[in-house]
């Protein structure tokens, strides 16, 4: 029973860990462009998309597009956590359903991007704009299974997320947004950081309340507009661009939703990941044995037993840095990170460049080049342990018996280090010994 409960604990841990991974590297995204105040929450992406009708017209192509623009965000963008409603199961009481439940699921901090392609129409006795859902009748006065925009209008209204972003792509879809703003704002940093502080909600739209292509030009815009943009930060505006300059055959809009708590100036972001290619990404068929010399130059701590990630084994730089430095002096962090790995560095480098710090113990870390190899990173507590029981323990390694920084913080002035005299471990706040390592 208890091996059983154990592999239970590591697979738990495990997914955790690759949940965690990608909050702490969108963290170090927003941070380093957006400020060290910026609150950051899970990303959604809601695709509803639909091809085959019960009783309208087959459109071409909403599914393949839906599929693509969510293939893009999953791989060139950070993305939680994806919804798709396609075909059959894009009825009108699942899309009820799905905002239902998304009002409840959604923090205050979090993200929706939301995407719909299929037919709409418009009643022009009433001049209230639909949804077409796949079970929704021709029937013009009988309107069964239609979702009216004010419906859905109603269901965002009430979301707690801050951020919501519609791509509307369907026929008669202008009538959902006001389009009453100001002159486009410059994009800048400086801009992105108070308009993401305010609730927003934008809708890109397909048309000014008339029919449209049933293959998008809009849907073929906003592909490429994520494709080919390389800014770590994607605002509507920026996509409304691309949009317009490449649709001919309707008058695309960009708006707020009406009535939908929509503060003036703010707005939704896409968050890229970075475009620079992992160094030395190449997974080699070599094995190596604890204390080897590692390809970076280093000594080998630990084998996981197979690659998953990216990576297998870990090595530590052979010898320490010069000096004894701080782990901060002005007070580090505004957010503590858990975990280890270099994306945990990297968001502590990113704070403490806003703090103005130079010279600490993970920046370091993050700078060292041994042997062109630039991937290094500051252990966290587990693996300064591993280093400890493997290497020092055995004579290898050249460790002093004394403490050693990790990237585990305790408060804005503090973090965890390890004794490498008796293994033990407390908080700290002074001067002390720093090795890199790197996973590979």
């Amino acid at each position: 029973m208890k091996k059983i409960a154990g592999l239970v604990t590591v697979v738990f841990l495990v997914s955790a860990l690759h949940i965690h991974a990608q909050d702490r590297a969108l963290r170090v995204v927003a941070t380093e462009n957006l400020g060290p105040q910026v609150n950051i929450g899970k990303q959604y992406a809601l695709f509803i998309a639909i091809d085959a009708y019960r009783y309208w017209n087959p459109l071409k192509k909403p599914v393949a597009d839906a599929r693509e623009i969510r293939d893009i965000l999953r791989q060139d963008y950070y993305i939680d956590e994806v919804i798709e409603l396609y075909n059959q199961d894009a009825t009108r009481a699942n899309i009820a359903r799905t905002f239902t439940d998304l009002q409840s699921k959604l923090g205050v901090h979090d993200s929706l991007f939301i995407y719909y392609a299929g037919h709409g129409h418009l009643d022009e006795s009433s001049n209230a704009g639909f949804w077409i859902p796949v079970d929704g009748g021709t029937d013009q006065f009988a309107q069964e299974n239609w979702l009216p925009n004010s419906q859905i209008r109603g269901y965002i209204s009430r979301f707690k997320a801050i951020h919501v972003f519609m791509v509307n792509d369907s026929c008669f879809s202008g009538d959902i947004l006001n389009t009453n703003r100001s002159m486009p704002p410059q994009i800048d940093n400086a801009f992105l950081r108070r308009a993401y502080a305010l609730t927003s909600r934008q809708v890109i739209t397909s048309g000014a309340s008339e029919e449209v292509p049933d293959q998008s030009e809009v849907s073929a815009a906003l592909i490429n507009s994520l494709r080919k943009n390389t800014s770590p930060l994607l605002a509507p505006d920026n996509i409304y661009d691309d949009v317009k300059l490449s649709v001919r055959k309707t008058l695309p809009l960009l708006g707020n939703l009406e009535q939908s708590g929509h503060q003036n100036g703010a707005t939704f972001l896409f968050f890229r990941r970075s475009s620079a290619p992992e160094p030395n990404p190449v997974v080699t068929t070599q094995t190596y044995k604890i204390g080897d010399r590692g390809p970076a130059g280093g000594i080998v701590f630990f084998d996981k037993g197979e690659y998953s990630d990216g990576w297998r084994y870990m090595e530590v730089a052979p010898t320490d840095f010069p000096n004894e430095v701080y782990w901060s002096q002005n007070g580090g962090l505004s957010f503590y990170p858990s975990g280890g790995g270099r994306q945990v560095t990297e968001f502590i480098v990113a704070e403490l460049k806003n703090k103005g710090e130079t010279g600490m113990a993970a920046q370091l870390c993050a700078s060292y080049n041994l042997n062109g190899y630039t991937d290094w990173f500051l252990p966290s507590m587990d693996d300064l342990g591993l280093m400890d029981r493997n290497l020092h323990q055995k004579g290898l390694g050249n460790f002093i018996d004394t403490y050693y920084w990790s990237s585990w913080p305790s408060s804005p002035y503090s973090a965890e280090v390890h004794n490498f005299a008796n293994g033990s471990s407390r908080e700290h706040s002074g001067t002390a010994r720093v090795r890199a390592v790197r996973a590979f």
